[in-house]
């Protein structure tokens, strides 16, 4: 199994680790860029913030339409390879490009549901995710 565990204090309201995302369709294919992630149950698709995809030069392979707390919006969708914290790569994921201002990428529905997503309390809070193997 791939697996990793992250322990944070007691009260920690925020699961984030690092997500390393690399660019497939882009003008700098192969650049990578690690990012502060916010693992999200709440969010269907992952996103990176649209600041890092300029970085990365990526180009939109296609426009979606997603329903947010403010609204209904079209939002650019990019084709990266993403590295969780146990070196677990992701292959040609599909992300949408978003305005985030409190991190650089949220990890969606679309790859928690690929694992074991475990989250306890032992007087800190424990995030574990284990994906069986394939």
């Amino acid at each position: 199994m791939s697996s990793f565990t992250k322990t944070f204090p007691p009260g920690t309201l925020v699961i984030r680790t690092d997500l390393t995302v690399t660019s497939i369709v882009s003008k700098k294919p192969g650049e990578k860029i690690v990012c502060d992630a916010i693992w999200d149950t709440g969010a269907n698709a992952s996103a990176i913030r649209l600041n890092t995809a300029r970085k990365l030069g990526l180009t939109p392979v296609q426009t979606a339409f997603f329903s947010t707390a403010n609204g209904r919006c079209e939002m650019p969708m990019y084709m990266v390879d993403m590295m969780l914290p146990n070196g677990r790569q992701i292959k040609d994921g599909m992300v949408s490009g978003l305005n985030l201002n409190i991190c650089d990428a949220l990890v969606g529905m679309d790859i928690i549901t690929q694992g074991d997503f475990h989250l306890t309390n032992d007087g800190n809070t424990v995030f574990s995710f284990n994906i069986p193997p394939e």
